[in-house]
């Protein structure tokens, strides 16, 4: 019985052993901004925006996110919710219709708006600017 006991023992620490030696991995690094925090600006925007290319009204709808690497400018955003919709709001409108609907323009507009708020609250705490809708109405 005891012969037994002990070479169960010795089993288990021979496995341990093996297992503990088989993580020679690296570790993974996540992706930038994996663990930044959501930031959303609330509801949809609708912008009229300029339209230079025909005589009809042109609308933007879209609904914007932004990831924050500093989790405590969440509370600042909340109080000031409406600064970040109003420069959302100067950005989009600013742009003729045309110009909006270039292919690439969006991730120059969405820097556009990381600037600014970054500039505005003086922070570095916006990483990125997310559109999750982002379309033309007429």
């Amino acid at each position: 019985m005891r012969k037994k006991t002990v070479m169960l023992a010795l089993t288990a620490v021979l496995l341990l052993g093996l297992l503990a030696g088989c993580n020679n991995a690296p570790p993974v690094e996540p992706y930038p901004g994996a663990f930044d925090t959501p930031y959303s600006l609330g509801d949809m925007f609708t912008i009229n925006v300029t339209n230079d290319i025909d005589t009809r009204d042109k609308y933007v709808v879209c609904t914007v996110t932004l990831e924050l690497s500093d989790a405590t400018l969440a509370e600042t955003f909340k109080a000031r919710n409406h600064r970040l919709r109003d420069i959302v709001i100067a950005s989009i409108s600013d742009k003729p219709m045309s110009q909006l609907s270039e292919e690439g323009r969006r991730e120059s507009l969405k820097a556009e708006i990381l600037e600014k708020i970054n500039t505005e609250f003086n922070t570095t705490g916006v990483s990125r600017v997310f559109f999750s809708e982002f379309f033309f109405h007429t």
